[in-house]
């Protein structure tokens, strides 16, 4: 699953001139917090997996995770606010390309760049953590942070809207608090955008 700065990074890649979403989202905020939504589940502690999987809309292979979030969504998509359902479906499409196509490379490397100093697993979320770290100047995160704050949050599905709003405000501001100086050695910008392109086709049947 990628982390919550890759989510929201490729959300506004979507949204730039060329991007599949490029003049459809009319209110970004409202996107960005369906983009963070599903992730709120684990604020407290980690869920467990019938938690996490109903909010991911998850199945066992990507071929039925993506075959769930299109039901989903067209369940839903004359009832929800529209872009809020569209950065929440957005969210669950990325973590099924993400887990389909880089996950296990990612992780791989950042085994290796680690060394015995943590296992793989812990060394892939370290390295997803840095990279997130690596943003919080970022232009586009200096973009997308006001539109988040004046987000309006209301319960979804599985998720209440009190713990959607405390997910959000740990987002922009606690999140950041963890000291960090070492910026990622895995995880580039590249890969963000490619991550963004194998997110375009799932989500362009979807939207069809």
């Amino acid at each position: 699953m990628a982390s919550i700065m890759i989510h929201l990074q490729t959300a506004h890649r979507l949204l730039q001139p060329g991007g599949l979403l490029f003049q459809r989202v009319r209110d970004p905020g409202q996107y960005y917090l369906g983009v963070t939504a599903p992730d709120s589940v684990n604020l407290d502690s980690f869920a467990s997996k019938e938690i996490r999987w109903a909010a991911h809309l998850r199945a066992k292979t990507p071929k039925e995770w993506y075959q769930n979030i299109e039901e989903f969504y067209q369940k839903r998509r004359k009832k929800a606010d529209p872009d809020f359902l569209l950065g929440y479906i957005f969210h669950n499409i990325t973590d099924a390309a993400f887990d389909e196509t880089l996950h296990n490379p990612i992780w791989a490397a950042a085994g290796r760049a680690y060394g015995s100093a943590m296992s793989v697993n812990d060394a892939g979320w370290e390295e997803s953590f840095r990279y997130d770290m690596s943003q919080r100047e970022a232009d586009w995160w200096k973009e997308v942070r006001p539109a988040l704050a004046g987000a309006r949050c209301r319960d979804f599905h599985t998720i209440s809207g009190e713990q959607m709003g405390r997910h959000r405000d740990h987002l922009l501001t606690d999140y950041w608090d963890r000291p960090c100086q070492e910026p990622p050695k895995v995880i580039t910008r590249e890969m963000v955008w490619l991550l963004a392109d194998y997110t375009e086709g799932p989500l362009a049947k979807i939207l069809k």
